[in-house]
């Protein structure tokens, strides 16, 4: 036994008596001692439980020793003691055979005092009343608590400090409904919290997300100045971020604007500079997020459900943040409320294990110790850090005492303890790469209208904010640039977090879905209201005929399909035509014509392809009258199409066969599933909860369209494309399918309807694109970037109970698209839906690629009180196709292309003053692996900003161009904050872009 483990520890401290687990009988003992001060003498009276009669016990009062017997009267054993009065300095020491049950220090010191001996530890409260001073003591059996300190204070760590962390995790809702939280944030959590922090200067508190703040001073404008001077002093910290979402659900942008709202608010609002971005539920990390975070300024991040620690986590270009996770967020949370001596246990035991990170002379030692747990008040620790911080000697048998040195516990904001944990270890673990998310069937599938309405707002915002700077250029003034209505519908966009469902999450759903809503709709409006007066300052040429502008908002010059409506004067035409501004006449099919009486057209939904429209431009086409059909129907075959490009054969279930003729492959195999055909598996589980992976599917009332006859009919056949329609049922639903196959351009339309679908709980559909590709390489697009299924995820588990090897995880949330790729052939297909799959599900799996948008899946919410995603009624998607030699840069741009639609504007009101000419692009780079990701008016002056990615793995000089030559020029962080000064050359800016950085300008 060495010299510590046969000691005492001597501490004084203030807490509230709490009687610690049971251990051997011997130990556990209770006294009460009762000092009776009269004019000249003390009377003492002890009791003692009953076993204790017949024994006898010594006291010490100062340096006198007594040895009294043990009497046995009523239900107590009592000793008594009669003596000169005591003088209120005085020791006092009650002990038995087995050592102390009562230790004062002095009799002045109220309160409780406590001893930690090697086999338990004697809690003492004195209690002074005029002239009686009443004295109780405790003795528990409890050597682990002893020995974890004891270990603790030989250890390297000693000398350092432990910085207890306090926050409360909180979702919008979750917990209860949006306004039911809200007012509990307010009266339970932030209004409390803030009244101590006034008054208390050593008050710490770590508020998660900057829609808190935003939340109560809305509620109380007139504590915003109280906020402000917390903020400051460094009593409360705020997170950088806006919310705390599911990363991997938005796009780049979105993203982006967590910081807009989030960091750069709470600098304008309350002059305060947030550094650390929290996200603490949500098991996944999107691949490019340490690069947005330090982009944005935030230099760390605070997460959790993953290993216990601190590294520095990477994107691909060399961006890192210095993050810190608990473990869970609730780790040390439960422990902490436990009474002191099982608190000091898990103190002294956690706080060992950060030793790995330092040598042992190194100064300025750090550990963490974080309180957190779900809508928490903030938590007093006031006795526990007393308790702790006043454990100072160590009592050796011979009398003698020694000095202890244990890290001292002090309140501690977390970005202040990442800043001096990072300042003195000199290495940290770090982290590359992408963390799969594994809730993914909280928002996609079980979600599915809420979801596609966000990811069509991520794509109508950018391009209502492209057209709109466009707009304000053209007028030379950015005074009617809107500005509120797309921050509104920002704001809105990035508004719901990771909590859907929960109790009463019909509610919480119920909003997210608005917002989405509100968000697309407003996009689409601001967006039409740009691209009608940019088509109205456009000078056409009359006898051209009516036109028709085709605008892009892609940052690459693109040939697609463009769909309008019109309406025509009666007489004007019985049949039509398309002519681009040279006079080329183009390819149309219309569809669904109405006519006037005398024959002549009034409405009908086109669709032609646009050719070579310039990048984030336009392209005038004109519409004229024609003296016959521009298409004449052609003998078909049901079941079977041929172009340039496919071979196409269609059977029960969907595409039997789909052969490229290009680059002479099949591209699918069709033995289990045909391509487009949709399917359904049991699908147990909950949107998100305690479990360690993806919950999967299983063959429970499985079924297949291709287990029914189809009935495939030619719905629509013109000059532009064919279109093969089928309708049959499914298992609880029935399916339509239309697929739509270009005459021009090498791609496929898949439109899914599911209709009539019953809401059975834990239901699940998927479509399938069997892939005649063993393991082929999978890759999908994530914010600002690329994934290689296999290559760019973070290397491992992520720990803590998630132990598949991040790899290995799927389904995946995706972008626009996800595609495969071998040695011989790629696939791309864009994506309606935000989760798919590549493996297939099934028993018996196949070895080859299987691409799989989930359609919808009928979950539940893991919230006890939580609803269900039943999903009753009718959805549709929509998927494009098209095959490639496997290269990175045939990938993106298709699966960018189908869901970012080319926009027309019919016969536009022209300007008197129209001067643009019949094509232009607005803003282009000449690069093919940058990207422009948005281009906006400045949040602080009359300027551009645009924004651009490098989607590979190389560095490039890339020339930044735009409509009007720029005069001056500056890069700037991701939320817009000076950088340095960029040249302008020959009206445009020259840069060298990392490889796969997100870089941001400013121009005038």
């Amino acid at each position: 036994m060495n010299k510590i483990t046969r000691t005492f520890l001597a501490v004084a401290i203030n807490l509230g008596f709490t009687l610690c687990a049971h251990g051997q009988g011997q130990y556990d003992i209770k006294a009460d001692l009762e000092i009776r001060n009269e004019k000249t003498s003390s009377r003492i009276k002890i009791s003692l439980p009953p076993e204790s009669a017949g024994k006898t016990i010594r006291l010490s009062v100062g340096r006198k020793d007594y040895i009294l017997p043990v009497a046995n009267i009523g239900d107590h054993g009592i000793a008594s003691l009669v003596t000169s009065m005591i003088p209120d300095n005085s020791k006092i020491s009650l002990s038995d055979e087995y050592g102390e049950i009562i230790s004062v220090n002095s009799l002045k010191q109220a309160g409780m005092s406590t001893k930690l001996a090697s086999k338990s530890i004697v809690q003492t409260t004195v209690i002074s009343n005029k002239n009686i001073i009443d004295i109780s003591g405790v003795r528990i059996f409890k050597p682990n608590t002893v020995k974890s300190i004891v270990n603790l204070s030989e250890s390297s760590l000693s000398n350092g400090q432990i910085f207890l962390m306090n926050s409360s995790h909180q979702d919008i809702a979750w917990m209860d409904s949006p306004e039911k939280c809200i007012i509990e944030r307010d009266t339970m959590l932030l209004t409390p919290l803030i009244r101590q922090a006034l008054v208390d200067p050593t008050y710490r508190f770590d508020v998660e997300d900057a829609l808190m703040l935003k939340e109560y001073i809305q509620r109380h404008p007139d504590r915003k100045k109280d906020i402000t001077e917390l903020l400051k002093s460094g009593r409360i910290s705020c997170g950088s971020g806006y919310t705390q979402p599911y990363e991997e659900l938005h796009s780049g942008e979105a993203l982006a604007r967590q910081f807009y709202f989030g960091m750069r608010w709470l600098k304008k609002e309350f002059g305060y500079t947030a550094n650390t971005y929290w996200n603490q539920d949500v098991p996944g990390k999107t691949l490019q997020m340490a690069q947005i975070l330090k982009k944005a300024g935030t230099s760390y991040m605070a997460i959790s459900r993953m290993d216990k620690g601190i590294f520095d986590w990477y994107s691909p270009d060399g961006s890192f943040v210095t993050t810190y996770s608990p473990g869970h967020y609730s780790t040390d949370f439960t422990p902490l409320q436990k009474n002191f001596c099982e608190a000091a246990e898990y103190i002294a035991n956690s706080t060992a294990e950060w030793s790995r990170y330092y040598r042992n002379n190194t100064p300025g030692k750090v550990t963490p110790m974080f309180s957190d747990w779900d809508m928490s008040p903030a938590k007093d620790y006031s006795h526990l850090i007393s308790q702790w911080n006043n454990i100072s000697q160590i009592q050796a048998e011979n009398g003698k005492f020694n000095e202890v040195h244990l890290p001292a516990i002090k309140l501690s904001l977390t970005p202040d303890f990442i800043r001096d944990f990072r300042q003195n270890v000199s290495t940290v673990p770090t982290i590359t790469g992408e963390r799969p998310a594994v809730w993914l069937y909280i928002h996609g599938p079980t979600h599915e209208k809420a979801i596609k309405a966000s990811r069509e707002a991520d794509i109508l915002l950018t391009a209502a904010e492209k057209f709109s700077t466009v707009n304000a250029l053209i007028d030379n003034s950015f005074t009617h640039y809107p500005s509120q209505l797309l921050n509104e519908a920002w704001e809105a966009k990035i508004y719901p977090d990771h909590g859907w469902g929960g109790k009463h999450g019909d509610i919480t759903d119920a909003l997210f879905q608005d917002k989405y809503f509100f968000a697309r709709e407003t996009a689409e409006s601001v967006l039409s209201a740009a691209l009608k007066n940019i088509a109205s300052a456009i000078k056409k040429t009359a006898d051209k005929g009516i036109p028709i502008i085709v605008f892009n908002s892609l940052s690459w010059e693109r040939t697609d399909v463009v769909k309008t409506s019109v309406t025509l004067a009666k007489s004007y035409a019985k049949f039509i035509q398309i002519k681009d501004k040279n006079g080329k006449q183009i390819p149309v099919q219309p569809k669904s014509v109405s006519y006037y009486d005398d024959g002549s057209i009034k409405e009908t939904d086109l669709s032609f392809i646009a050719e070579n429209v310039p990048s984030i431009g336009y392209k005038t086409y004109y519409l004229n009258p024609a003296d016959k059909p521009s298409y004449t129907a052609k003998p078909a075959n049901d079941t079977f199409f041929e172009n340039q490009y496919y071979k196409v054969q269609l059977s029960d279930g969907g595409i039997g066969s789909l052969f490229d003729k290009q680059l002479n492959t099949e591209l699918l195999e069709t033995g289990k599933f045909k391509g487009a055909e949709v399917f359904t598996l049991h699908s147990e589980g909950t949107g998100a909860g305690e479990f360690a992976d993806i919950q999967k599917t299983d063959m429970q009332g499985f079924d297949k369209a291709s287990n029914y006859k189809s009935s495939w009919k030619i719905s629509s056949q013109g000059e532009v494309y064919t279109e093969f329609f089928n309708r049959q049922p499914i298992r609880n639903a029935v399916i339509e399918q239309k697929v739509r196959i270009f005459n021009s351009i090498k791609r496929i339309d898949i439109e899914i309807a599911l209709l009539n679908y019953e809401g059975v709980l834990y239901r699940e559909y998927r479509m399938a694109i069997p892939l005649k590709m063993k393991q082929g390489q999978v890759s999908y697009e994530v914010p600002y970037g690329v994934l290689n299924v296999g290559k760019d995820e973070m290397a491992g588990a992520a720990g803590e109970r998630y132990k598949t090897v991040c790899k290995e995880i799927h389904p995946r949330g995706i972008g626009n698209w996800i595609g495969a790729n071998n040695s011989d052939f790629g696939v791309t297909m864009s994506s309606s839906v935000a989760v798919a799959d590549y493996i297939d599900p099934t028993d018996n799996p196949s070895s080859e690629t299987i691409l799989q948008p989930i359609l919808i899946s009928s979950r539940r919410s893991c919230h006890g009180e939580g609803n269900e995603y039943l999903q009753t009624g009718d959805h549709t998607f929509s998927f494009s196709l098209t095959s490639h030699k496997p290269d990175w840069e045939n990938r993106f741009r298709p699966g960018m292309e189908a869901n970012d639609k080319l926009r027309a504007v019919f016969q536009p009101e022209p300007y008197s003053e129209a001067s643009l000419p019949e094509e232009l692009s607005f803003f282009s780079v000449d690069q093919d692996n940058l990207l422009i990701s948005t281009v906006k008016k400045s949040e602080d002056e009359d300027a551009a900003v645009i924004r651009v990615y490098n989607i590979s793995g190389k560095e490039t000089e890339v020339r930044i161009k735009g409509f009007k030559n720029f005069s001056q020029a500056g890069k700037v962080s991701l939320i817009e904050e000076q950088v340095s000064p960029v040249p302008v050359q020959d009206g445009s800016i020259l840069q060298k872009i990392g490889k796969f950085a997100i870089e941001t300008y400013s121009v005038k």
